[in-house]
């Protein structure tokens, strides 16, 4: 029956007189200050050396980002470009139109008026409404605008710095130009400025003889399309992501336009394109410094002094922006299109988390002093805290020994029952969590899991409410480490004892699956690798908290369900990603399809940068064989069978526990995995150190600890981090 006792505080022991310690009282708040502080500098230099790592690889990540996008962007308005130069209509018509160009001498007049010019006319100018272009070009080797949506584009020649890139086009190139000046014709009467900043892409027009006769050439607006593509990827509310020429002119639009007419960089009305120098004024503009010399005799700002030499870099350590501000950035030249690209956010914003945690240490060094005087005056209390002292509870029957982990709903005690002096463990919910609902999230956990009686199978002892109203369960108390641990100790394992892991979790899940119960988190932390009777390799299941009846009417509250997506990530099936109803007995097949991948091979079936693109390669990636991604023999009988338990549709996979545990017996050549070798390898590695000096204890709960607290964790995992 469940027990009902409440807790009880027994005492320790009488305790002994606390000897007067011969120590000069003012020393103590010294003492305490000297070691905070010692300790605290030794924090401030490596949590800073640590953020600037941090910060570097994501400065980099975000700029390897941006120029992605940024080409992928430019190699589209090429093909674009390539398409409509390519049309046999429009080369055609451009074919014409060179032919009269050469009889009538180039006259502007006479090619406005052609037939010719009011051809491409219909058809270029829907692509350039369409592509939200400023205009299209055709452009004879002379560098002279043959035909122009604009009448008075047509003869005007081009520009010196564009004649270079016409001379690239006619040889064959299809080239998007940089922000260059050029007069641009007013489409309304409103319109006063007739010049502004625009980018071309052109593309070469061939004869059938394939040779170049012309250039198809759209205008592109910078501060549209090409700088929108550089925010892909931004870091905070200050960050930002710009290009540059070699003279550290800026070629994208600033996101901090108004800030520049605000210090008097820009006038107001105009844009950043080719109007802001990326220089260094010596001082933060924003908080009123100016500078005395003239802009265009400033130094270039640190990143962009290395850019134009053709460098690439990342700076965490700070420099001045071309508004003066303090910033930390990344940058790279791309010599292919003769400008740099860097992406930089404010130092005050990178470094926010660490300033505050500087801040809170002077705070508390602060403190320690102001709290001298009562610590002189409160010494013996202090004297009397250094006394050895012992407390014991009881919940019920079982007598409370030692806290060994802590989760959101709940804490979990190392206990042995009054009695019957077994080793147990008792999970507590929280009284500050103990609402309705979360009362029978826990209640329905140990429910499920005491209708299961299979030895791999974590065993429920008791349940029951302290008169406070405390709920609590007592559990069986395990020995030895997850998966999840072997594996990240020991690396990937032979298939022999792959395989007899497998098995027991099968009879595990077999019985589950007959009682109507899906686990729905089979996972490697999920499963625990004991010593039990004397047997050595013993799995126990752990974890039932996520478990859901088969046949649950769809009126009954979905009480265990926090969330839309149920499980873990990493080994959730396909089925059940945006559709917990969707989760069959199939789907604990092929997360332990997945477990065995991960025992064989080492790392996970599939893995990604978010929960998004996870779930996006259990949908839709079909997983490498495990033989591919590990040196260690693997059967082909054994990698099909895994396999065959990822398959994406579940009806491709074994029909049931059982069916797969027998499969995996029928396995041969995998070699041997005996009690002997079980009772060997434990042995050999029950003193082993690891980088972290953990070694198997089997006088204590585990090698498991709870992520969020650093405290050991019980077998079973806290309801509360299902998910992670």
């Amino acid at each position: 029956m469940p027990s009902t006792s409440g807790p009880q505080i027994l005492s320790s022991g009488t305790g002994t007189t606390t000897q007067v310690v011969q120590v000069r009282s003012w020393l103590i708040p010294l003492i305490a200050a000297a070691i905070l502080a010692v300790v605290g500098i030794t924090m401030n230099w490596a949590l800073l050396r640590s953020m600037r790592e941090n910060l570097a690889e994501e400065l980099t990540t975000l700029l390897d980002a941006d120029l992605a996008a940024l080409n992928l962007w430019l190699d589209t308005q090429r093909k674009v470009a390539g398409h409509f130069a390519s049309d046999p209509i429009v080369a055609t018509t451009v074919a014409a139109l060179v032919s009269r160009a050469g009889r009538l001498g180039s006259r502007p007049d006479d090619l406005r008026a052609s037939d010719e010019a009011s051809q491409l006319e219909s058809i270029l100018g829907r692509v350039v409404r369409s592509h939200g272009y400023v205009g299209y070009y055709v452009v004879d080797a002379t560098s002279r605008p043959l035909a122009a949506q604009f009448d008075e584009g047509v003869g005007a020649p081009a520009s010196v710095e564009l004649q270079g890139y016409v001379q690239q086009v006619f040889a064959g190139d299809t080239v998007v130009t940089r922000p260059v000046r050029t007069p641009q014709p007013a489409v309304s009467s409103e319109q006063i400025n007739r010049s502004r900043p625009t980018m071309f892409v052109g593309a070469p027009v061939f004869d059938p003889d394939e040779e170049v006769i012309a250039i198809l050439a759209f205008g592109l607006p910078p501060e549209e399309d090409f700088s929108d593509i550089l925010s892909v990827a931004q870091f905070g509310e200050t960050g930002e992501t710009y290009v540059f020429d070699e003279n550290g002119v800026l070629l994208s639009q600033s996101r901090f336009e108004d800030d520049l007419r605000e210090i008097g960089l820009l006038e107001e009305g105009e844009g950043s394109v080719l109007n802001v120098d990326i220089r260094d004024p010596g001082g933060n503009m924003l908080e009123g410094f100016r500078p005395q010399a003239n802009r265009r005799g400033l130094p270039l700002t640190l990143m962009a002094a290395s850019a134009v030499t053709g460098q690439s870099g990342v700076n965490v350590f700070g420099y001045r922006d071309y508004r003066g501000v303090p910033v930390i950035g990344a940058w790279a030249w791309l010599e292919q299109y003769g400008f740099g690209v860097t992406t930089e956010v404010d130092v005050a914003e990178a470094f926010r988390l660490f300033y505050t945690l500087r801040r809170g240490l002077l705070m508390l060094l602060t403190l320690l002093v102001a709290g001298s005087a009562a610590i002189l005056i409160s010494s013996h209390v202090i004297g009397r805290l250094r006394e050895d002292m012992t407390e014991a509870r009881e919940l019920g029957p079982y007598r409370l020994e030692k806290l060994i982990g802590e989760g959101g709903m709940g804490k979990v005690y190392r206990a042995s029952h009054a009695l019957l002096r077994r080793p147990t463990a008792v999970k507590l919910l929280r009284p500050d969590r103990a609402s309705p609902n979360s009362i029978a999230r826990f209640e329905r956990e140990v429910q499920m899991t005491a209708k299961l009686t299979h030895p791999n199978t974590v065993a429920i002892y008791d349940y029951g409410r302290t008169p406070e109203g405390h709920f609590y369960y007592a559990m069986e108390y395990l020995n030895g480490m997850t998966l999840e641990k072997l594996i990240g100790r020991f690396g990937p394992q032979a298939q022999a004892r792959v395989v007899h892991i497998l098995k027991q979790v099968c009879g595990s899940l077999a019985e589950a699956h007959g009682e109507g119960l899906i686990h729905r988190d089979i996972k490697p932390s999920n499963l625990m690798l004991c010593r039990r009777g004397g047997i050595w390799d013993v799995v126990k299941v752990l974890d039932f908290g996520l478990v859901r009846e088969v046949d649950r009417s769809p009126a009954e509250p979905a009480i265990t369900i926090t969330t839309a997506l149920t499980g873990t990530p990493l080994y959730i099936s396909p089925e059940a990603i945006g559709d917990t109803t969707a989760a069959s007995p199939k789907s604990d097949l092929y997360a332990l399809g997945a477990v065995g991948y991960y025992l064989l091979v080492g790392d996970h079936v599939f893995s990604g940068n978010s929960v998004i693109e996870v779930c996006g390669h259990h949908l839709r990636t079909k997983p490498d064989p495990p033989s591919m991604r590990t040196d260690n023999p693997i059967t082909p009988e054994l990698e099909k069978l895994i396999l065959l338990c990822l398959e994406k549709d579940p009806q491709n996979r074994p029909s049931d526990a059982l069916t797969l545990m027998a499969r995996l017996e029928e396995l041969s050549n995998i070699g041997e995995w005996s009690g002997g070798d079980a009772a060997t390898w434990w042995q050999e590695n029950a003193e082993r150190p690891s980088s972290d000096g953990w070694h198997v204890d089997f006088a204590a709960v585990g090698a498991d600890m709870d992520a969020s607290t650093g405290h050991p964790a019980s077998m079973v995992i806290d309801v509360e981090k299902r998910g992670d």
